[in-house]
């Protein structure tokens, strides 16, 4: 568990966080956000972004016995997650609640 603790604060530190969430208001800044802020807004999502890529890759290098076996894992997760992107067809509906 102190190892899992200790690559979650190590791989998804603030100040990467902090730093794109900068870089993302200085290029594109958002006019108006849901609920807080939006440096503050865009950050939290970015934080949750990283945060979940590192689970999903955590997942696997705990389902895989070896390289070769994490290595065909990837492209099963990736086809969800290109999925329900919005890649591929637009997925009309869901931001129209906000």
């Amino acid at each position: 568990m102190a190892s899992l603790a200790g690559k979650v604060a190590l791989l998804t530190g603030a100040a990467s966080g902090i730093g794109l969430a900068i870089a993302v208001n200085v290029i594109s800044p958002f006019p108006q956000t849901v609920l807080l802020p939006p440096p503050l807004e865009i950050y939290i999502s970015l934080s949750l972004t990283s945060l979940v890529g590192l689970m999903i890759g955590l997942m696997i290098s705990c389902l895989a016995a070896n390289s070769d076996q994490a290595n065909s894992i990837i492209p099963v997760i990736l086809i969800f997650q290109i999925l329900f992107s919005g890649v591929i067809f637009k997925l009309t509906g869901f931001g129209e609640v906000f």
